[in-house]
């Protein structure tokens, strides 16, 4: 949801997010969910990635019931906590 209109980042264009060399922070007022590639019935919001400057990537993926990953880039592994529901992991 928005920030309440007392809230300071209410202000048009204000946020906390922060994109330097060394470091990022992306507030959730920054947060945009798009689709994953390869993922099905998955909205993908990414934290930050090599095309951010990083050498990893993190990002939260909201799975509807069925959905499914996509297979991780060549030299990445993949690393996953379930917040809410459950999950079934296969590797194949």
């Amino acid at each position: 949801p928005p920030p309440q209109p007392h809230h300071p980042l209410a202000r048009f264009g204000e946020t906390r997010t922060r994109v330097r060399s060394n470091h990022a922070f992306i507030g959730p007022d920054s947060h945009v969910q798009a689709p994953l590639p390869g993922w099905t019935q998955t909205a993908g919001t990414i934290l930050i990635s090599p095309q951010m400057g990083a050498r990893f990537c993190m990002f939260f993926a909201a799975m509807e019931a069925g959905g499914q990953s996509g297979d991780p880039s060549p030299g990445m592994e993949r690393f996953a906590y379930v917040l809410e529901g459950e999950a079934e992991a296969r590797v194949e």
